[in-house]
């Protein structure tokens, strides 16, 4: 048996019949040389333009757009987005400012306190000291020098008695100790010191240095006379 040609499949069918759409001079002269130089068929020409419009929901009659104006327009909604997160960090970061600010001014005041507080216990114990150290010391001082110039004068005053002499040279010998006391003071006062802080030896005198010769001086060139010139 002879086996049977196959059938030819069937040709998909279009989903829109064509359809034809009546369009003035003008505007056909305008899609020919269009398509000419893209290099398309009108009817694809037309149907891409209508798909453009459509799906940007774009009416060409009432507003001709661009690309770039709708882009334009889009860029302009992000602009207020951007902004109004701008302005909401912005708030933000006010409001965490002044948080902050309180809660350091409520560490500074009591650390303020603290610090207050401290010192007026550190006052409150020197003032103690002082009461129960320093008061007394001075007034024992006080109490001693007193009594030293009471018997003093007494002492004076009992050996110009001893002695067979006149009160009236009292102020004279009083004179004459305070002298001697005086002297005895400041040798006393010296010795101290050269004790606490011995006398430095004087600095060892700093050899110069050797200043550099200096150089001889060149002799200057006598100067050559010139022949008169001879007269004739």
């Amino acid at each position: 048996m002879k086996k049977s040609a196959p059938t030819p499949a069937p040709k998909k069918q279009r989903a829109s019949l064509k359809t034809a759409v009546q369009i003035d001079r003008t505007t056909h002269a305008q899609l020919t040389a269009a398509t000419t130089n893209m290099g398309v068929t009108n009817a694809e020409y037309a149907t891409a333009a209508i798909d453009y419009f459509t799906q940007r929901g774009i009416n060409p009659l009432q507003e001709v757009q661009r690309d770039g104006m709708i882009l334009q327009g889009k860029i302009h909604d992000l602009e207020k987005v951007v902004t109004a997160l701008g302005n909401r960090v912005f708030g933000w970061l006010t409001q965490h400012e002044k948080n902050m600010s309180g809660y350091l001014r409520g560490h500074e005041r009591t650390l303020f306190g603290y610090l207050q507080g401290m010192e007026s216990n550190v006052h409150e114990h020197l003032s103690g000291q002082e009461e129960l150290f320093f008061q007394p010391m001075l007034r024992e001082l006080f109490l001693n020098n007193v009594e030293a110039l009471y018997g003093r004068r007494l002492g004076e005053q009992i050996m110009l008695k001893v002695l067979g002499r006149e009160l009236a040279e009292y102020p004279d010998k009083h004179r004459e100790f305070n002298v001697k006391r005086d002297a005895e003071v400041q040798a006393k006062w010296n010795k101290f010191v050269e004790k606490l802080l011995p006398t430095l030896a004087p600095p060892q005198a700093t050899p110069q240095p050797t200043p550099w010769p200096e150089r001889p001086k060149p002799a200057a060139k006598p100067e050559e006379s010139t022949p008169a010139a001879s007269a004739y």
